[in-house]
């Protein structure tokens, strides 16, 4: 927010005669303005949006690896006994 409102601020430094003479520039000084407000508020609308899908995803996936590592590990275990037996 503090870059936002600086960079406000230096906008509106511009002499008024100046923007008053070329109006092509007072349009370009708020394309560029608004270029750099939608640049910082994308992320932050896509994790609205996304945001708790992707965290549901995540844990979802965290979840189901962590079974099958505890599947695994019990297969592990069950063999165990019998390649000991082997010898």
């Amino acid at each position: 927010e503090e870059e936002l409102q600086e960079g406000i601020v230096q906008e509106e430094i511009v002499p008024e005669e100046q923007s008053a003479t070329d109006p092509g520039e007072e349009w370009m000084r708020h394309q560029r303005l608004l270029r750099r407000i939608q640049r910082k508020t994308r992320w932050r609308i896509f994790l609205l949006d996304y945001g708790e899908k992707i965290y549901y995803t995540v844990k979802l996936i965290l979840a189901v690896m962590a079974i099958l590592l505890a599947f695994s590990a019990m297969a592990g275990q069950s063999y165990t006994p019998f390649l000991y037996n082997q010898f």
